[in-house]
């Protein structure tokens, strides 16, 4: 199975998270809630950008987890401009949001809190499960996540959107980095304007090769 370019990349993630925005909205309407809690205030946007501090700690220890994702995504993250990474993190971060916090969990809340909650993020955890760890990774994510919508106690999507966006930003940018140091293929601190190049060979090393491909 060959691995996902930047264009494959772009087109799902702002097919399918783009998408969300709209499902959130649609199933909210039919479900009689509105999903658009978003109320601003310094207090909201601090408390989520605060709340980045232990998801990032978590992706740091997170050990096979973070090594799944980098075999998975940093083939196609290492062909990302930078401006790819933020389009995606900041749709994942309102789309998502939109959809299990604002629109699933507070329909499920009507019948029961918690259950509410953690049948929320069990659905979270499976729309993010590439294996069963990576299932529970993201549950516990998804149970955070919660908690920063509904603390101090006015139901709020802003601190979670924000932590949840800025934290897949900034872990694309690790993710990329770790790639491109792992396999020797470009300079993490560099953005080329198009898709990554493979390296090219070590003088004299695969030139008969190069030369037969050349003749034939």
């Amino acid at each position: 199975m060959p691995a996902p370019t930047r264009r494959d990349l772009m087109k799902w993630g702002i097919l399918v998270e783009g998408g969300l925005v709209v499902l959130a909205l649609v199933v909210g309407w039919l479900a009689g809630v509105n999903p658009w809690q978003f109320h601003g205030s310094w207090s909201a946007v601090l408390w989520g950008l605060g709340g980045i501090v232990p998801m990032l700690g978590a992706y740091f220890i997170s050990g096979d987890v973070r090594d799944l994702v980098v075999r998975l995504l940093g083939p196609a993250l290492s062909q990302c401009r930078w401006y790819d990474l933020v389009l995606l993190a900041t749709l994942a971060g309102v789309g998502e949001e939109l959809l299990f916090r604002g629109t699933v969990e507070f329909y499920l809340e009507r019948w029961h809190l918690w259950g509410g909650m953690l049948l929320t993020n069990l659905l979270f955890g499976a729309a993010h499960s590439v294996n069963w760890q990576y299932f529970l990774f993201a549950s516990v994510f998804g149970v955070y996540l919660s908690w920063l919508s509904g603390f101090p106690g006015e139901r709020n999507l802003l601190p979670a959107a924000i932590a949840h966006g800025v934290y897949d930003g900034i872990a694309f940018f690790l993710i990329r980095a770790e790639f491109l140091d792992a396999t020797g293929s470009g300079d993490s601190s560099t953005w080329s304007a198009g898709p990554a190049e493979p390296p090219s060979p070590a003088s004299g090393e695969g030139a008969g090769v190069g030369l037969s491909e050349q003749q034939r």
